[in-house]
């Protein structure tokens, strides 16, 4: 009989056990009296172990006595291999009774066993017994896979095998366990769902353990991730000089786990600034900025080493005095961090009494002016005052220094006075005063007393009386506020008519700019006023400065009423490069008069650029550099031509450069040629340049470059890597105006900080390189930085008896700005009310804010300024007033 009850590879033997011969088929001799015979009827594979039974070259049978274990039958039969059922028979001696007795069954090939069986029975002469045998399957050997090595800690690999028949068959369903022989460097790990996998721990000479029932195999499995990333710890520092810090790389392989116990290569951007040793320690040498970096297998780790100091001070001193307020100056240098700077004043000679002005921020590697305007001082009074400087590593204070107020109003000195066309004349004088609000003008006509004939406004220096009596004898001036005035100056004479003088009702002819239409030719200009009469005008050319022998145009008439006319006469015929002299000449019935004589050279055609060559840039564009040989040129032209095809491209390029990149040539062979231009024409061409050379394509441009302040200093830049992560970065950053700084961003990156940007306009464009070509520059993006908020206090509406609306107009220059209202019955402020604060925002233009003030008397004056105030300082805006409405009886 066959069964199939051990894993669906199951072999049976059925044995029969009997006296007399069997009953299954098969003709059995009997066994001699007092034996029993074992007839091994059918033994044979199934499903899946037939490869290996069919290979069974005997049987090893052994028969035991249960009791007393006495061995009944021990030895091999030999079978024909090659498949099919194994039959086989045996004769035990039984010695006339019965016996319970254990068999056991080896089916082998050569030494080597295959399947094993055993089972308990009880032979009885004469008598016919059965007894079925289930075989297992005997495992030799194990075949499992050789494992790679690992790269990446958490990593795993799949743990299989098979377990093998002494034949090399593979024995069915019957898989190995596995465990880890260095739990250290690898984990084995059993799946729910059945098998194993082997995960990365730790570098090291990983080995692991395949188990089958007595049989094992070893596995060599080997960890060494790979680094693909880095960081530092810190990333950014700040030392005083002779300080030192120890930086710790840590390193990532793919999967994002650290990977410890690396030795690194240490480098320092520059040693000047500080130094590193191989453990990565840093020691600060001098003042600035780096980075240090540690290496390993090619992946970097960096850290921005600052080297400070406390901020130093210097050239402190008054930049403006007057007899109330006045505005004082200094430098910092920050040493690299973040600072805040501000001035002490008083009357004390030691600043025991010291008002403090507003903080202002100020940071990076380079002094920086800083400047304080004082107000509410008293007018001739010596002030003391001090700047302070303070940052995290320290503050600096400056020496004392002194100034005096102006006292009272000076009289105004140096009078002139001069005729003026028509017949007006022209008091000039020099401002001594400060604070001033007027000037008055005292006229002596005759012999009479002088009477205030004019009162001109603050800071002016001249007035021109227009039609002043012909017995004029004399003009003085003095400086007025609103409660006193100066002294009077000391007079000044008009000057009679004469040379120089217009007479009165003479036309009045004033020169214009010369222009210059074409090469040889010139534009002459006047205007003029005919002063109430018919007046003919002409101009007078040539090349002698005193006009000896000039040539003259057809003269012009104008009309009586003409005020102000310009006049323009073109010449031709004159030789370029020559210096030429004109006037104009206007006469009506009361007079001549002879304008100004200018003098203008004529210009020429520049000469053409020499050395013209054009080279490879090095990224993918043409470098192309000339000799300027002229120095009258408003601009260059540039054509660039394609060779073969003809294709034709233009370029203007600015004048006084010898410089220009074509960043984007077409592919193949072309030309260039250049030529120098002016108002007047342009020069020959130079001779054609040609450049050849491979163009390589530059990688994609990046785009959505934006600019973002960050709330301790510094600027963001971020972006969209549209070149697929393989490209490094260019940042231009220009102060506008001003000079124009370069920095470079990894390849993948998407975001760079500007951690020191000077204070102002700023604009940022980023362009991506690959292989030595870049792309094109993104379009700028601007940014305010460092500057502090400008405010400008607005017109105070809806007046009432109790409450009115304050308004100002706001610039944050894009850092958070807050505004306050600053309200008092006092113009001095030294007991005022402060509005709620209001959020301004960060924008970059004007922003209009409003506060409402309210709990106010009725029919009061009130004084009311504007602060705003952002990360880089407060600014006041002026004083205003208003008066509330009154209640009445």
């Amino acid at each position: 009989m066959i069964r199939t009850d051990w894993a669906r590879g199951a072999a049976v033997a059925l044995a029969c056990l009997s006296a007399a011969a069997c009953t299954d088929g098969f003709l059995h001799e009997p066994a001699a009296a007092g034996n029993a015979r074992v007839a091994i009827i059918a033994l044979q594979g199934v499903d899946g172990a037939e490869g290996a039974f069919d290979k069974a070259d005997r049987l090893q049978i052994r028969v035991t006595e249960r009791d007393g274990g006495r061995v009944l039958y021990d030895d091999a039969i030999p079978v024909a291999a090659g498949g099919g059922p194994i039959r086989a028979s045996l004769d035990v001696d039984l010695s006339g009774r019965p016996v319970d007795a254990s068999i056991e069954v080896g089916v082998r090939r050569g030494g080597d066993d295959l399947f094993l069986g055993e089972d308990q029975f009880t032979l009885i002469p004469g008598e016919e017994s059965q007894v079925s045998l289930e075989l297992r399957p005997v495992p030799s050997g194990l075949d499992v896979p050789e494992i790679p090595q690992f790269t990446t800690f958490g990593e795993t690999f799949p743990l299989e095998g098979r377990v093998l028949f002494a034949t090399g068959d593979e024995i069915p369903s019957a898989r190995p366990s596995w465990s880890s022989q260095t739990p250290d460097v690898l984990a084995v790990r059993e799946l729910p769902g059945g098998g194993y996998v082997a995960e990365a721990l730790a570098d090291g000479q990983g080995a692991l353990t395949a188990t089958f029932e007595s049989v094992t195999e070893s596995v060599p499995a080997p960890v060494r991730a790979v680094v693909v990333s880095a960081e530092m710890i810190p990333a950014s520092v700040t030392l005083r000089r002779g300080e030192s810090v120890e930086l710790a790389p840590i390193y990532y392989d793919a999967g994002g786990s650290m990977v410890p116990g690396r030795v690194s290569d240490w480098q320092s951007q520059d040693e000047s600034i500080s130094e590193v040793d191989d453990t990565g320690r840093v020691l600060a040498v001098s003042v600035g900025q780096v980075d240090v970096s540690a290496t390993h297998e090619g992946v970097s780790a960096i850290a921005q080493i600052t080297v400070s100091d406390p901020p130093t001070v210097g050239t402190v001193g008054t930049r403006s005095v007057t007899p109330t307020g006045g505005t004082v100056g200094g430098t910092v240098n920050p040493q690299g961090l973040p600072t805040t700077v501000w001035f002490e004043y008083g009357l004390d000679p030691q600043l025991a009494d010291a008002v403090e002005t507003p903080r202002q921020n100020r940071s990076g590697l380079n002094p920086s002016d800083v400047v304080a305007s004082l107000t509410g001082l008293t007018p001739g009074t010596t002030y003391y005052f001090r700047i302070i400087a303070e940052n995290a590593l320290g503050r600096t204070v400056s020496d004392i220094f002194s100034f005096t107020t102006p006292g009272a109003l000076a009289a105004p000195t140096g009078l002139t006075a001069q005729r003026v066309p028509p017949a007006g004349i022209r008091i000039g004088w020099t401002d001594n005063s400060v604070g001033e609000t007027r000037f008055e003008i005292e006229r002596t006509a005759g012999g009479g007393p002088g009477s205030i004939v004019r009162s001109v406004g603050a800071d002016m220096t001249a007035w021109t009386d227009p039609a002043p009596p012909v017995n004029t004898t004399a003009y003085r001036v003095r400086a007025c506020d609103d409660d006193v005035c100066s002294a009077w100056s000391a007079p000044v004479t008009p000057p009679d008519p004469g040379p120089g003088n217009p007479a009165p009702g003479a036309p009045i002819v004033a020169s214009l700019p010369t222009t210059f239409p074409g090469l040889g030719s010139a534009r002459l200009g006047a205007a003029v006023s005919a002063a109430g009469a018919s007046t003919t005008v002409r101009f007078e050319y040539g090349s002698d400065p005193q006009l000896v022998g000039a040539a003259q145009t057809t003269s012009r008439l104008l009309n009586p009423d003409a005020t102000n006319v310009g006049i323009f006469v073109t010449v031709t015929g004159l030789n370029p490069g020559a210096t030429i002299y004109a006037r104009a000449t206007a006469t009506n019935a009361h007079g001549t008069t002879q304008g100004p004589i200018v003098a203008f050279t004529l210009p020429t055609v520049p000469s053409a650029p020499t050395n013209f060559a054009a080279t490879g840039d090095g990224y993918g564009g043409v470098r192309l550099t000339w000799v300027d040989a002229s120095t009258d040129e408003s601009r260059f032209e540039l054509q660039r031509e394609t060779v073969p095809g003809g294709q034709v491209a233009q370029f203007a390029i600015s004048a006084d450069r010898e410089l220009f990149i074509d960043d984007s040539p077409p592919p193949g062979t072309v030309r260039y040629r250049l030529r120098a231009c002016n108002a007047i024409g342009c020069s020959g061409y130079t001779a054609w340049a040609n450049y050849a050379g491979p163009v390589i394509p530059p990688p994609a441009e990046p785009s959505a470059l934006t600019v973002t302040l960050l709330p301790a200093g510094g600027l963001q830049l971020d972006w969209v890597d549209n070149a697929g992560g393989g490209a490094t970065f260019e940042i231009e950053r220009m102060e506008v105006p001003g000079a124009t700084v370069a920095f470079t961003a990894g390849a993948g990156s998407t975001q760079y900080i500007d951690a020191g940007p000077p204070t102002g306009l700023l604009e940022y464009r980023i362009r991506s390189c690959s292989a030595g070509v870049c792309s094109p520059w993104s379009p700028p993006v601007q940014s305010y930085y460092g500057l502090a908020p400008q405010i400008t206090l607005g017109a105070v509406v809806n007046i009432a008896l109790t409450s009115a609306d304050l308004t100002a107009d706001v610039t944050a220059f894009q850092a958070p700005t807050t505004v306050v209202f600053r309200i008092s019955t006092d113009p001095s402020f030294m007991a005022s009310t402060v509005l709620p604060t209001i959020d301004a925002g960060a924008g970059s233009t004007s922003l209009l804010v409003m506060g409402a003030a309210t709990g106010l008397d009725d029919d009061t004056t009130y004084y009311v300024r504007a602060e705003a105030t952002n990360l880089w300082g407060t600014s006041t805006s002026a004083v205003g007033t208003f008066v509330t409405l009154g209640g009445g009886d």
